[in-house]
């Protein structure tokens, strides 16, 4: 490539570089112009998060699995100037797909709990250490049917699970299908997992890739049981479903024992 073409492409600091250095930027350049229009658009749009600065850690956060503790207590160390009542609007605005990149109102829309394809559509996340926090399938959507009726109108568990009208976890598969927390294209993506049976093993984790005290009596959320179980029909349905997160669970559940 003729010196008067890539020129326009050169940082003024090229003429003050040692030749090691104008070599470098010789080759950035290039690199650059010769790039096919849609890598240059995607490495565009692939930004750190801001409230990544510094490090590189991502935690893909799956409902009703003890996250929301992990989390707050991160953001407390990064946000620490802020009072305790933003903490969590500030977290989602700065640390989550739909709230930094996508701009989403958190409830309208917006929630912090995206998959991982919808964070590789935003990050280069094999420059991130991941990690995640499974939880039985069957009490987690249990757990998450308790905490939504209170602000949803659903009959029953039964009709959660088996229902074809109203609200069914088909309307929350964003918040069930916990495979997709942790695989793309079938590939598992994360790099850490626990299981939620040893929860302590993911509070020492971040305590220690983090430098902080989590306060471990500290309960953000207190979910209220209406003591309904899975019915035999039920448990089959989510189990024909939800086949491949079951299996993942329990696939570390006895890895992490042995």
């Amino acid at each position: 490539m003729p010196a008067v073409v890539l020129r326009k492409y050169l940082p003024a600091s090229w003429y003050s570089s040692p030749i090691a250095k104008r070599n470098e930027l010789n080759n950035q350049a290039i690199d650059d112009i010769i790039l096919p229009w849609g890598v240059m658009l995607r490495r565009a749009k692939k930004q750190p998060l801001p409230g990544l600065a510094g490090f590189h850690l991502i935690h893909f956060h799956i409902p009703k699995t003890g996250g929301s503790s992990l989390e707050h207590a991160i953001a407390s160390k990064y946000l620490e100037s802020e009072q305790e009542g933003n903490i969590e609007s500030k977290a989602y605005s700065k640390f989550t797909v739909h709230g930094h990149f996508e701009k989403r109102e958190k409830g309208n829309g917006g929630h912090p709990h995206s998959f991982i394809k919808d964070y590789a559509e935003h990050l280069n996340i094999e420059n991130y250490y991941k990690f995640v926090v499974l939880r039985n399938p069957f009490e987690q959507v249990v757990s998450l049917y308790n905490q939504i009726r209170v602000s949803a109108n659903i009959p029953s568990l039964e009709h959660f699970i088996l229902g074809d009208k109203n609200f069914t976890m088909r309307q929350v598969d964003h918040y069930i299908d916990q495979y997709k927390f942790t695989h793309i294209d079938g590939e598992l993506m994360v790099d850490k997992v626990f299981v939620f049976d040893r929860y302590h093993e993911a509070q020492n984790f971040v305590e220690e890739k983090f430098n902080l005290k989590i306060d471990r009596d500290k309960k953000l959320w207190k979910t209220k049981y209406t003591g309904e179980i899975l019915s035999t029909e039920a448990k089959s349905h989510f189990e024909s479903v939800y086949h491949q997160s079951i299996e993942l669970y329990n696939q570390f559940l006895s890895k992490n024992t042995a």
